[in-house]
């Protein structure tokens, strides 16, 4: 891996210590259009866009003086981007050779802009923030743009927690059914040989129990990939007739495709989890938690002590922890020890099941640090801290679309874990009693949380506690209001 970059890109790694990245500005030198994206980019492409070199420049300049974390940095790219294609459209306005030309007109026109085109008003917040730190840095003070528009806030939700609680204990099947499908691996395995070592009927390849043996003996301490597969003589669980002709486990999860029954990560699953599997265990760590999402995927099991605190009073609670990655505060969630499918048990279950996984994050990890340490590559720097969080996560999986590639949640799988979801409420047809389910989000559990905490107690100081919340102040947008 080489660093790789031409004069308008930078490799930045975030004043906050994230994994490194690389930032591409050219468009903002060159212009960029449709013809120059492919597939699924050019379907998402709000426009063509101009260049404009001057402004392109402060723009990298500020970004590469505040070091932003990725995702600041891509909200960041995607409102200049917006702003250039307002600037294209209004040919009237003073012309704009520097961030400091943009005056208040400037900006009040653009907020109408996105006014008519139904952006947010997160968009005119985050310009104004890059043209304030812009004048900070230039002109040693705030710019005097307006601010943005206060906006009357969304009426929350009335939580159903009746429908939320059957929609738990559907889960609780649907995980079951995983345990039964993982035990029967286990015993086709214990009835199985090793198939490498004979042929025909007599320890064949054409027999199921011989391909669940071998795929628990191959993943005893790793996943192996492709090129490892072919160095250990098993390449027909991937390749040949038999990779898809012997069947595998026969349960699919919620929206699984029906490969997912076949070939070699299909297999796979007799043993370990893909992401739709996962997704049932994480919903019931939600429903049972009340954490949100991202709180979720902050859990840290690198150490028992990062993730959960025992209870000095009673051995069966515990109470789990996670650290807000954006803010840095630490929320709480109580559980249970011993009851299964409480959020101490589900966690538990997890990293049983997938060390193996952790293992093989854990060699590729060391991997890269020894090439890195003989010759530092800024690429390899950014999978190694990727790797990082990827063995700290609870939440890991093999992909199915990659050869069984480990791979694990972050915040990009929110909507696809929303997607299995409601077919979990319109399969169980939970949706006809609690139509509220069937636009189920993963924030709809943390409001839950935050109502049910208020109504029990009557006490703000209670939920804002639970949610881990400086003031009352921001309960307002989780406290349904009946």
């Amino acid at each position: 891996m080489k660093n790789e970059v031409n004069i308008f890109q930078s490799w930045i790694t975030p004043a906050n210590g994230g994994a490194p990245y690389k930032a591409d500005f050219s468009e903002f030198y060159f212009g960029k259009n449709s013809e120059m994206l492919d597939g699924r980019q050019r379907l998402l492409w709000g426009g063509d866009i101009i260049g404009i070199p001057n402004l392109a420049e402060e723009f990298r300049q500020l970004t590469l003086h505040d070091r932003p974390s990725e995702g600041t940095y891509n909200s960041n790219v995607s409102t200049w981007r917006g702003f250039y294609r307002f600037y294209a459209l209004t040919p009237d306005l003073p012309r704009i050779n520097s961030v400091s030309d943009v005056t208040p007109v400037i900006a009040l026109r653009f907020k109408q802009y996105l006014t008519i085109k139904g952006g947010s008003t997160s968009i005119y917040k985050r310009f104004k923030a890059i043209v304030d730190s812009h004048f900070k840095r230039t002109h040693k003070r705030l710019s005097s743009l307006p601010p943005a528009d206060r906006h009357r806030d969304p009426e929350p939700v009335e939580p159903d927690f009746v429908g939320l609680q059957q929609l738990n204990l559907r889960l609780r099947g649907y995980a079951r059914a995983q345990s039964t499908m993982r035990s029967e691996g286990s015993q086709l395995s214990a009835r199985g040989i090793d198939p490498r070592g004979g042929r025909g009927i007599e320890g064949g390849w054409d027999i199921s129990a011989n391909h669940a043996h071998l795929i628990f003996l191959l993943t005893r301490k790793i996943v192996p990939d492709r090129s490892r597969l072919d160095d250990e003589g098993a390449t027909r669980l991937y390749n040949g007739k038999f990779s898809r002709s012997v069947p595998g486990p026969q349960y699919l999860s919620p929206c699984h495709p029906p490969r997912a029954t076949q070939g070699y990560v299909g297999k796979l699953r007799w043993r370990f989890l893909t992401k739709n599997d996962l997704a049932i265990y994480l919903w019931m760590f939600l429903l049972m938690s009340g954490l949100n999402y991202d709180s979720t995927l902050d859990v840290d099991i690198s150490e028992d002590r990062n993730w959960f605190v025992p209870s000095l009073q009673d051995d069966d609670h515990v109470l789990i922890f996670s650290v807000k990655g954006k803010t840095g505060k630490i929320v709480y969630a109580p559980s249970k020890v011993k009851a299964e499918f409480h959020p101490f048990r589900i966690i538990r279950l997890l990293v049983g099941l997938s060390e193996p996984l952790r293992e093989t994050l854990r060699q590729e990890r060391k991997s890269l640090a020894d090439e890195n340490a003989a010759s530092h590559s800024f690429e390899r720097q950014r999978r190694i801290e990727k790797l990082d969080e990827g063995i700290r996560s609870p939440w890991l999986y093999c992909s199915l679309g990659q050869s069984g590639e480990v791979k694990w949640l972050d915040h990009r799988d929110a909507q696809a874990m929303n997607i299995i979801i409601r077919r979990v409420v319109a399969d169980e047809a939970l949706d006809i009693d609690h139509p509220l389910l069937a636009t189920l989000t993963t924030t709809h559990t943390r409001d839950s949380m935050l109502n049910f905490a208020w109504r029990h107690s009557k006490r703000l100081s209670v939920p804002a506690l639970a949610g881990g919340h400086g003031d009352f102040r921001s309960l307002r947008y989780y406290l349904a209001r009946k």
